[in-house]
């Protein structure tokens, strides 16, 4: 019963990229490149010599890029499926707007950089050599049909009308990055009777004793009836989803746990949380991370616009805040707040490594809190995993800037699937303290009400 079902094989490898259309220069026009998946088009055609000054700093190149098309491809071998067996083609991240082809058969199109996809295409795979094709548009074109600001001229407002990181279309005066590309991983995933869908531990602390509340909501390939089995800290518990029933809560009780701490007061303790999916006599899935054992209740935040005055009532962490007031376990603490910004306008191009020395750099330097600013995207796991191990407090601001994004169809959809899986991958993190306002009318009270819903303890509006 140790083996797992549930199979995951990466595509990372013998992707190519061509241009398909849009005015480029006469050795981009209809040049095929070999591809890094995850990656980026500018840095693919950096690599193979077809940019004349090569890219900017901030690793983009000339706007001629803002309105070409690209052709991500790519040939992996593979078994029809078998009786009972799910196949489904995963993407972490596409940016952005694009159609998506297995064997020449359209599967999907896509319009958001924020959220994952997964696609079933067990009755495409075949044995074999498969061709997984994906067809980059212009987003900034795309936008330009959505948002009348940016139909009129105003280009750096484009990110409106298209959920593609904003400070990508260059409004806050850098360069745009005219990235396109696949920027996360690629996979082929394999299961039969179910898989875990979402996994949404909600971890508290009372004196010593810690409670993981495990969330959990399964896909399904068969009706058979399920137990989820819950592991931390040398406690176990387990719960029944009956046949047909897609979700289920399993509360681990664990007493006598040690505290996660923010740095400069105690350990930032983590244990390890496994999550185990079984049907009655195979192990089908599993979901291992770390979690800590902490209470945190923001008291109060001190705003540099504000002269000094601390927010009364419900504080909120906003761009101006430099310093908040937070009960961790039970002991009041002030801690300085620094704005954090992606490290590189090109996310496939930043690196783990990276990512843990600016953070370390900013423990060092004595901030207590990173606040995420909305212009980029819902962090990393290495940016979260760093910070939970670093004893660094996080203020994730979801992913919109200002005021005026179009309202509906099919912004709103797409905000809502993107903010319900960041939420629930989020959760678990100890260094998460909250999420930071959404200023914009059409959807400030939709997340806030996401956020309610999925983890109410960090929402502060």
């Amino acid at each position: 019963m140790s083996a797992v079902t549930f199979v995951s094989n990466p595509i990372h490898e013998g992707w190519t990229l061509t241009h398909t259309g849009g005015d480029a220069p006469s050795v981009v026009e209809r040049a095929t490149v070999p591809a890094q998946v995850p990656g980026s088009v500018p840095l693919d055609l950096d690599r193979a010599g077809l940019l004349a000054d090569g890219p900017r700093e901030d690793g983009t190149a000339a706007d001629w890029m803002a309105w070409c098309e690209w052709r991500y491809a790519t040939e992996f071998a593979a078994t029809p499926a078998t009786p009972g067996e799910r196949v489904d083609v995963v993407f972490d991240g596409l940016d952005t707007v694009a159609a998506v082809r297995l064997n020449d058969i359209e599967i999907a199109r896509t319009k958001n950089m924020h959220r994952s996809y997964r696609f079933d295409v067990r009755e495409l795979v075949q044995g074999g050599a498969n061709t997984l094709t994906v067809d980059f548009v212009s987003a900034l074109a795309y936008a330009r049909g959505i948002d009348a600001d940016a139909r009129h001229g105003d280009v750096s407002r484009a990110y409106r009308g298209v959920r593609k990181m904003a400070w990508g279309f260059g409004p806050f005066g850098g360069p745009p990055a005219h990235t396109a590309g696949i920027w996360g991983g690629v996979r082929i995933e394999r299961w039969r009777v179910a898989r875990l869908d979402e996994v949404r531990p909600l971890v508290t602390l009372d004196g010593d004793s810690g409670r993981v509340q495990v969330h959990v909501r399964v896909e399904r390939a068969s009706g058979e009836p399920l137990t989820v089995y819950a592991t931390v800290a040398g406690a176990e518990a387990s719960a029944q989803i009956p046949p047909g029933e897609v979700t289920g809560v399993v509360t681990v009780e664990a007493p006598h746990v040690e505290a996660w701490w923010p740095h400069g007061h105690g350990p930032a303790r983590l244990y390890d949380l496994v999550v185990d999916l079984h049907s009655t006599d195979e192990r089908l899935d599993t979901h291992v991370r770390r979690i800590g054992f902490r209470s945190a209740v923001l008291t109060g935040a001190v705003n540099v616009a504000d002269a000094g005055v601390e927010s009364p009532e419900t504080p909120q962490v906003s761009p101006r805040t430099e310093q908040v007031s937070v009960t961790v376990n039970g002991r009041p603490l002030d801690l300085r707040v620094e704005r954090w910004m992606p490290l590189d306008t090109v996310l496939a191009r930043i690196a783990a490594e990276d990512v843990r020395a600016r953070v370390e750099e900013q423990r060092d330097a004595g901030v207590g809190v990173l606040h995420v600013d909305g212009v980029g995207v819902y962090e990393s796991p290495a940016f979260y995993e760093t910070c939970d191990e670093l004893g660094m407090f996080v203020v994730q601001d979801p992913p919109f800037v200002g005021d005026g994004y179009r309202a509906g169809a099919p912004v709103q959809g797409e905000a809502i699937e993107e903010t319900r899986e960041h939420v629930a991958r989020l959760a678990p993190h100890p260094s998460l303290l909250t999420y930071g306002t959404v200023e914009d009318r059409a959807y400030g009270s939709l997340v806030s009400g996401i956020i309610a819903v999925l983890d109410h303890d960090r929402l502060t509006t």
